[in-house]
């Protein structure tokens, strides 16, 4: 038998900012809060983590599928906000749902040269 590897993903905070994470085989999973000071945040499973330490935040898989460039955007933003609960409707809500479509559709960013001397 073969031991399951861990799966990588990342967790996208309500303010957008992203934090690298995986989940164990076993379901707990870390989030490395501050990569430089080797801070992190620890569960027993993903949910936990979003429900208590990151509440709002939203996990994005690695073979999840991205959206078909070629789609409508009004189209990917009319889908993100049906079937969202109006009581939830605030300002902040819709534009993170509508910015989540907007990033998913913008492409890369090209590399950076950096300049030696």
């Amino acid at each position: 038998m073969t031991a399951a590897f861990a799966r990588p993903f990342r967790l996208i905070q309500r303010n957008g900012v992203a934090l690298d994470g995986v989940q164990f085989p076993n379901g707990r999973a870390i989030v490395l809060d501050d990569p430089d000071w080797g801070l992190g945040t620890a569960a027993r499973t993903v949910d936990l983590l979003l429900a208590h330490s990151y509440h709002g935040a939203r996990i994005e898989w690695p073979d999840e599928a991205r959206p078909d460039p070629d789609t409508d955007l009004r189209e990917r933003i009319q889908s993100a906000i049906e079937g969202y609960p109006v009581a939830l409707w605030t300002p902040e809500n819709l534009t993170a749902r509508v910015m989540r479509v907007v990033e998913a559709a913008a492409p890369p960013a090209p590399p950076q040269e950096v300049a030696h001397g």
